[in-house]
């Protein structure tokens, strides 16, 4: 999963700590079934995160939330890579958050959010925001450490 990562992480480049982020797109998730295509932005709420942009030369990456909750980046390289494996939800959403989180959520019928299945800020690549952890959970074993 580590690899894979990283390749989102590569996708979340736009990062505006200065104010807020001023792009095309009009919506901070995806819904089951949608995509967000290489062309498209994703903003957060307050817009001051932005996810997307053009992808690494020689490849078409699409992130995607299929109709099972799985949050995976479709490429021309291969076979999809899936962010959140053993975390998906038929009634989900994925989330850009004002903390530069993305979260997935299972929701509850009235679309209020139920619990948060898979957040990018458990898998920390290169870059260290508020609110991410470092260390490691001593009732589980997860560890969160940043790598150059």
């Amino acid at each position: 999963m580590g690899q894979g990562f990283g390749f989102f992480f590569f996708i979340l480049s736009c990062v505006c700590l200065g104010g807020p982020c001023f792009c095309s797109a009009h919506t901070d998730n995806i819904k089951p079934g949608e995509g967000l295509q290489f062309s498209k932005l994703l903003v957060s709420a307050q817009g001051t995160f932005t996810l997307g942009d053009n992808p690494i030369s020689g490849t078409n990456a699409n992130l995607m939330l299929d109709g099972n909750g799985t949050l995976m980046i479709i490429h021309s390289g291969g076979d999809p890579i899936v962010l959140n494996s053993n975390q998906a939800s038929r009634n989900s959403i994925a989330t850009l958050l004002d903390s530069g989180n993305f979260v997935v959520s299972a929701l509850n019928s009235d679309g209020s959010v139920k619990q948060t299945l898979w957040e990018s800020f458990d898998d920390p690549t290169d870059t260290l925001l508020p609110g991410m952890k470092l260390g490691i959970n001593l009732k589980t074993g997860k560890n969160w450490s940043l790598a150059s």
